[in-house]
């Protein structure tokens, strides 16, 4: 199975309305394809495929430019790669944000 994807791009957009998301992914066998689930921060997940590069013998890479996409606001990602042994699972969530969405914060209980 290919490994999970290992995001390259920063967390923090520098446009409003875009975002560009690159990651590797390690794989014995050639990748054909890479699977991008993505969603708005707590919206609804939509996914389609993304063509895989090879970089070097086990590295693949995957890119896509958003457009479109809410100024200041935060987004979540995930992503699966396909090869001869089908499917890899999906990666853990790559969290990002367009430029001006403020940072994420813990929220802290109040004592009394």
């Amino acid at each position: 199975m290919a490994g999970f994807a290992n995001f390259k791009s920063a967390p923090r957009g520098n446009e409003p309305n875009s975002f560009v998301l690159e990651w590797t992914s390690e794989s014995q066998t050639d990748v054909e394809e890479f699977e991008l689930t993505w969603r708005e921060e707590n919206g609804n997940w939509e996914g389609f495929t993304v063509p895989a590069h090879e970089v070097n013998a086990i590295n693949w890479a995957g890119k896509h430019a958003f457009t479109n996409l809410n100024p200041a606001t935060r987004y979540e990602a995930k992503v699966s790669a396909k090869n001869q042994e089908g499917w890899s699972r999906l990666s853990p969530s790559f969290h990002f944000a367009t430029f001006g969405a403020g940072k994420y914060k813990m929220l802290m209980p109040i004592l009394t």
